[in-house]
């Protein structure tokens, strides 16, 4: 019988030390939403460990097993690299919980980590915005934008909405937030 490997790009959002050697992480997948994986022996010497650095984006090779996926193998993705992504961390921990796939959301909060020369302060926004409506916690229609077109808008267009309605995204966001409990 042999063990099938999964191979998926994400985002590796937090690490907890699982005895003395190895490392529980939390990644944001593209194929499989959050997922915990157990790294073996991470905290010596592994050739894994700098691509597992918090905030990283790295493809990363599974395998899964009865009650957690284990890690077999990564490699940073250099053309993901993200200078802001460390600061949505923060926000993508907070709000995405289970296994929730969902690529375009995945693709779109590695876009929104690439982008500079934009308030940090408006990113989160508009990142947090997006995950209440993928969520199902934040109309798209209250941000005065139907389903249709939020679909088929650009990030650089979802941020020019959310400056332009800055006082008004922040108390929707903030009422989705008190209405999903997270």
């Amino acid at each position: 019988m042999s063990i099938e490997k999964l191979t998926t790009s994400a985002i590796v959002l937090a690490s907890y030390d699982s005895g003395e050697n190895d490392v529980m992480l939390k990644l944001y997948t593209r194929d499989f939403g959050m997922i915990y994986a157990l790294s073996k022996g991470l905290k010596k010497s592994s050739k894994l460990r700098s691509h597992l650095l918090l905030g990283r984006v790295s493809d990363v090779t599974l395998v899964k097993g009865k009650e957690v996926y284990r890690v077999v193998g990564a490699r940073e993705s250099v053309d993901k690299k993200s200078p802001s992504l460390k600061y949505l961390i923060i926000v993508v921990n907070r709000l995405v919980h289970g296994e929730i796939k969902n690529a375009r959301l995945y693709d779109r909060i590695l876009k929104y980590g690439q982008i500079k020369n934009i308030d940090m302060a408006i990113i989160k926004l508009a990142v947090s915005a997006e995950l209440l409506i993928v969520l199902g916690y934040l109309d798209t229609d209250k941000l005065g934008i139907s389903i249709d077109n939020y679909i088929k808008m650009e990030v650089e267009e979802f941020i020019l909405t959310v400056q332009l309605r800055r006082a008004d995204v922040t108390n929707m966001v903030r009422s989705g937030l008190e209405d999903s409990m997270l």
